[in-house]
Order: structure tokens, then C-alpha cells, then sequence
């Protein structure tokens, strides 16, 4: 199935096998964390299609705030704005943008009230997001930088790992198989 988006006066159709085969085509861009901009590629974006295992492609997120939310995640986990424009929701058009890590992205579309996310694990429905990181000394500092608490730590087979709410009250668990964090 195809999502709708919606990007000024054009429609934007993308298909789960190439997700930005559209935008090549149209000349849209792609905004790094650092603010420069890049042309997608045919070429470029036909190479994210290529054959590959199955895998987690995007999680879609209803946000509160959505220059808030991409700020969070490219901050914290050193994502790129791979997309942003609007995109359709059950009541109209809506603030939305794509934040891409390693070979998925987070699909954000702004909420119409800006309430937090229920957390509640009793009910069925995800209740947080992972994410592995390389060094939980720099993820500490990057969680400090942005003023968000350490909810909760956890050290178990197979990682130790952060976990912290976002934005939107949304519980993020940190993960990091890597060797023990360097006493500070």
C-alpha cells in the first residue's frame, strides 16, 4: 500500500521498496543535521532499494512538536532530515519530515493538540523505542546537552542501557553491546 504525502502542490506517492524515488525525480533535496543541502540522486536513491534482507525501514510518530522532535532525534542519535514537507492525517494537511538513522528513518507527523503520548504498558501497543549506540559516555553528555533526564539504567545480557522519555513522552531505551563505560 502507498502512503499519501502531500508536499505544496504536488503529491508525493512512495512505495515501500523505494521510498524517495519520487523525490529524485521532482528535484527535491535532502537537509543535513549541519543545515547543508543535497540533490537526491536517482542513482543514490535506487542504491537504498537495492536487494537487501528484510529490516525495519521507518517507525511513523505522531508528534507535539515537530521542529522539537527532529531536533531530539538528530541531536541524540546524530540523525539527518532526509525529507520535510506536509503530509495527510485523519483531519488535513500536517507539519511533517523524515529523520533518518543508519538504514531506517522516523516518519513524524505533527499532532493537532499537543498532548504527551499515553506510557502505559498494560494495554497492547508499543511501549518504547530502541536504539543501539556506540558510547554511552557520549550519549550521556548529548542527553545533558539537550536537558532530558535519565529515566532508568539497566545493565543485563546482552548491553547496558538509558532509558529517557523524548519530546512527547514517548520511553526511548539506549542500548550499547560495547565494552563497559569508562569510570568518569
Amino acid at each position: 500500500m502507498h502512503s499519501s504525502l502531500r508536499d505544496t502542490d504536488r503529491d508525493i506517492r512512495m512505495s515501500p521498496r523505494q521510498p524517495f524515488a519520487n523525490a529524485a525525480s521532482t528535484g527535491d533535496t535532502a537537509a543535513s543535521r549541519d543545515g547543508t543541502v543535497e540533490s537526491l540522486s536517482e542513482e543514490s536513491l535506487q542504491t537504498a532499494g537495492a536487494s537487501i534482507p528484510m529490516q525495519l525501514e521507518h517507525v511513523n510518530m505522531t508528534v507535539k512538536d515537530l521542529e522539537e522532535s527532529v531536533h531530539f532525534y538528530c541531536e541524540l542519535l546524530d540523525g539527518e532530515v532526509s525529507w520535510r514537507g506536509k503530509a495527510l492525517n485523519m483531519k488535513g494537511v500536517v507539519p511533517a519530515a523524515h529523520v533518518r538513522l543508519g538504514s531506517g528513518y522516523l516518519s513524524m507527523f505533527e499532532r493537532e493538540h499537543g498532548e504527551r503520548a499515553p506510557y502505559d504498558y498494560g494495554p497492547p501497543g508499543i511501549n518504547h523505542i530502541g536504539f543501539v549506540i556506540d558510547d554511552l559516555g557520549a550519549t550521556r553528555s548529548r542527553l545533558a546537552a539537550l536537558g532530558t533526564p535519565i529515566e532508568k539504567e539497566a545493565d543485563y545480557e546482552p548491553g547496558m542501557r538509558l532509558y529517557v522519555f523524548d519530546p512527547n513522552g514517548i520511553e526511548i531505551e539506549l542500548v550499547s553491546y560495547g565494552a563497559p563505560e569508562a569510570p568518569a
